[in-house]
């Protein structure tokens, strides 16, 4: 015996829609818990840790000029001033840059205004900016070198600390 093969039917918009609107319904929740889960919380992740390595390296390049050492020898003294001190760091970079930031923003949106696009005042806000980024290099300084001289004081341990005598020596523990 011989069958005929059957035609298949031709599948429509209205077939199609059936089957793209349950695969479109089923993938965007896989699709919301990737965005969630691997962009939000790996950014966040890596977030915190750059911002933990910034602020235990922050000091390095400065230590480096006032020391004069080099760049690995300014970094793990940075690393060793900071230990400990985390927050209050990241507090005064806070209080030191956020005012310098905003002040840099709003020079910035007024260079924006089309009739003062020109020479002066683009050289006026190249001023602001250098100006203000040289306060905020200072005042790190100035923290870095408190940082050095103010060791950190642990309760219940006595911490050994060197003062240079009148005669030129060292004398640890006072």
């Amino acid at each position: 015996l011989h069958y005929p093969l059957r035609r298949q039917r031709q599948m429509c918009i209205r077939d199609r829609i059936y089957v793209i609107v349950p695969l479109f319904i089923l993938i965007l929740p896989v699709v919301f818990v990737d965005v969630i889960v691997f962009q939000i919380l790996w950014g966040t992740i890596l977030g915190c840790a750059f911002l933990y390595l910034y602020v235990r390296i922050a000091f390095g390049e400065y230590l480096a000029v006032i020391n004069e050492e080099g760049g690995s020898a300014a970094i793990s003294e940075s690393w060793n001033i900071t230990k400990g001190r985390f927050w209050r760091i990241v507090g005064y970079q806070l209080v030191i840059f956020t005012p310098i930031f905003i002040a840099i923003f709003v020079s910035s949106v007024i260079y924006l205004i089309p009739f003062t696009d020109n020479f002066v005042v683009s050289a006026l806000h190249s001023l602001v900016i250098g100006v203000l980024f040289s306060f905020g290099f200072v005042a790190c300084t100035v923290f870095a070198i408190h940082l050095q001289n103010c060791p950190l004081k642990v309760e219940g341990s006595a911490v050994a600390t060197s003062t240079p005598a009148a005669d030129g020596t060292e004398r640890i523990g006072q």
